[in-house]
């Protein structure tokens, strides 16, 4: 069976106008994406970085903690260190 091809039909001027109107709602929502993507990326980096204080914080505390020559001091220090850790991850 041979298919019969349609001939182009020029786009009409109303056709036309709508393109450009899908075309700038679509231009639009990108925009909109894009502004969401890099608000969603700061948001991001500046928890990596909260995270990296207190993680670096709790590793002094550690140290600190170790070098304690109080006995069983270490031992609830580093359980209060390990606790935070944990409530943060």
């Amino acid at each position: 069976m041979v298919e019969q091809t349609r001939p182009l039909r020029l786009a009409q001027p109303t056709d036309d106008a709508d393109l450009r109107a899908r075309l700038a709602e679509r231009d639009e929502e990108i925009l909109r994406l894009r502004d969401l993507l890099i608000t969603r990326d700061a948001e991001l980096g500046a928890a990596k970085g909260r995270l990296a204080m207190i993680e670096q914080g709790s590793q002094r505390l550690g140290e600190a903690a170790a070098r304690v020559p109080i006995p069983g001091a270490t031992r609830i220090l580093q359980m209060m260190i390990r606790f935070v850790q944990r409530s943060l991850g």
